[in-house]
Parts: C-alpha cells; structure tokens; sequence
C-alpha cells in the first residue's frame, strides 16, 4: 500500500472546493494518487474550477456526478477509486500538513479499523463567534494515553475526515446505506455496522480545519432534518442503536422506560421544548455572537434540543425519495 485516494462529496461549494486543492498543493501529495470529487451537476462553476487544473501535473483529480445524496456519492467514490488507502473528507473541511501521508502510515496498522482525525475550527473564528465556540466544545478532542489512541463508536465516529481500507469495505460489504435521504445519521449508521462486523473505529490526531459557514439559526434546520429524516431511517433499520443516542432517551417516545413515573415525567418534561421559545433564543444569540461575556452554552443546547423534537413530532413529513428533497444537506436548492 504505497498511495492514497481522496473521495470528496461536493454540491456547490466551488470556493472550499478551490481551496481543499491549494491547501493539498502546498503539502507533500507524493502518496496521494488520485482526488475524487463527486458532485451533483452543481452550476456554480465546480466543474470548470476542476478543468482548470487540470494540467496541474502535481494533482490528479477525477469528477463524477450522481444524484445528491451523501451515502450515494461516497460509495462512487469507493467504487472508482485506485488506491488501497481510501481518505474521506467533506467539501468543508481543509486538510492540515501531512495529512495524507498521515492516513496512509495509520491505514497500514494491522487490523481491521477505521481511522477518524481530529476535525479543527480555526482559532480566530472560535474567538470571535460564540456559536463557533459552541460547536468547537462539541467535538471531542484526540487522546492518546501510553501511546495508545482513544477509540470510538458509532456515535462519536467521524466521517468527515476518516480513512479505511478499500478491501476492509469490499470484503466486508461496508459500503454507505443509501436508503438515507436527506441530512444525517448515514454516517452512524456506517459505524454501528462496523463496530458489528468486528472494525477498531480509532481516534488520531490527523486534523482538517472546517470551514463553518452557517450561523446557530441554520444549524438548527439540521439538527431538525436529522431528527426528522436521518433518525426515523436509522431507526427504522437498527432500532437498538438509536435507543443508545443522546436525545432518544428524552425525546424518542416509543422507546419504554421501565420507570412509570419516569416515563410520564419525561412527558412533562418534553412540554418545556418549544421552537417558537427556541428562535427567540437563537435570534439572541446572534446579535450576541461577537461577545464573549453572554455565551451560555446551555441555550444552545435547549435551542437544538427543541428542534430535535420538533423533528421527531414531525416525522409524517420525511423525504420519502430524493425526488421530494427540496434543499439538500447543505441547505442549498
């Protein structure tokens, strides 16, 4: 295993796109034999952003369109690509130094496992957006203890910056479950099937910087597709998996507590949830977001955890093919 393929999962994000590649550019890309970039026809210039390097002798980059589902162009991606060593990372995500050559050392460890990086918001937006210090709080950070890194699971693996074996994913029919449309939980899903089939999902210090760019209001809007969409799916097809999520105690109703008291408490307490209270909150929150003394992370919390629910009262209305999404993950039409 002597290179590496990147698989990237686009829709018009041409400005990232472009600067995925300047970040790949400056690094040692020796080992990196092929970046496969699969799109859904974006007509923001994606393409033609492609075309331009493409006498760029450093870079092979490959394009590919298919429908506009993130599990569906993954798997292309796998499908395609060359090398034994296969690198995913979002069209948001902006690779540090040594980040191939990283993944491939970690993709020759024995074993079968998965390797996730660390995923880095840049220092000058965390200080000057609470939002952004929020969502950095949430991500957990590399540990190694004795020379040994932390390991995950399914609900802590993260897909936007992962590597794995090619024959892992062939043998083992590991591929992305396209049964997922609209946003969220196709990438739990992978990792709770991989956990099952005996995989080591690893933590290491392999960093992207990602490139926020919504807001807390847009945030919430994929809190509530997760909820509505990506969850109900997840449930559908692995029950006792969702019942191990953070919200699905408090929020996944169906699921019994052998408490009756607790079980009629939780239904009082889910009253207090209200995306009307939630908006006027995050409404604050922005008009706040460049000063530090009002950052509470527990509005945010309460924010999402309301949109959340939302979404789980909403269910009747979940995408039912990708022909009635409207928007995609991103938010884009």
């Amino acid at each position: 295993m002597d290179s590496a393929s990147l698989i990237i999962p686009t829709y018009k994000r041409v400005f990232y796109i472009d600067r995925i590649i300047r970040s790949l550019l400056s690094q040692d890309i020796s080992k990196l034999k092929e970046v496969i970039i699969v799109d859904s026809d974006s007509n923001d210039g994606t393409k033609d952003l492609i075309k331009a390097y493409e006498n760029n002798k450093q870079l092979t980059i490959i394009y590919e369109n298919v429908v506009n589902s993130v599990a569906c162009k993954r798997n292309r991606g796998i499908e395609i690509a060359t090398s034994e060593c296969l690198i995913f990372i979002d069209d948001d995500c902006v690779p540090l130094d040594g980040f191939i050559n990283s993944h491939l050392d970690n993709c020759k460890k024995t074993g079968m496992r998965i390797n996730c990086g660390n995923i880095y918001f840049s220092e000058c937006f965390v200080k000057e957006s609470n939002y952004i210090r929020y969502r950095n709080s949430r991500h957990i950070p590399y540990i190694c203890i004795d020379g040994v890194d932390k390991k995950l699971d399914y609900k802590t693996i993260v897909t936007m910056n992962m590597s794995i074996r090619k024959k892992d994913i062939i043998d083992n029919k590991l591929f992305f479950n396209e049964e997922f449309i609209g946003y969220g939980m196709e990438d739990n899903e992978f990792g709770y099937r991989a956990h099952k089939i005996g995989f080591n999902i690893v933590s290491n210090s392999l960093g992207i910087i990602h490139l926020e760019n919504s807001n807390a209001i847009d945030y919430s809007k994929k809190i509530y597709h997760t909820a509505r969409d990506g969850v109900k799916r997840f449930k559908k097809i692995s029950p006792e998996a969702v019942e191990g999520l953070a919200y699905s105690f408090y929020f996944e109703d169906d699921y019994p507590h052998k408490n009756v008291l607790m079980r009629h408490a939780l239904k009082v307490f889910r009253l207090f949830f209200s995306t009307y209270v939630a908006n006027i909150l995050l409404h604050l929150t922005l008009l706040t977001d460049k000063i530090k003394i009002p950052y509470i992370r527990v509005l945010f919390r309460y924010a999402y955890a309301s949109y959340y629910w939302r979404g789980v009262k909403d269910r009747d209305k979940a995408y039912q093919s990708l022909s009635n999404v409207k928007v995609s993950w991103y938010g884009k039409k």
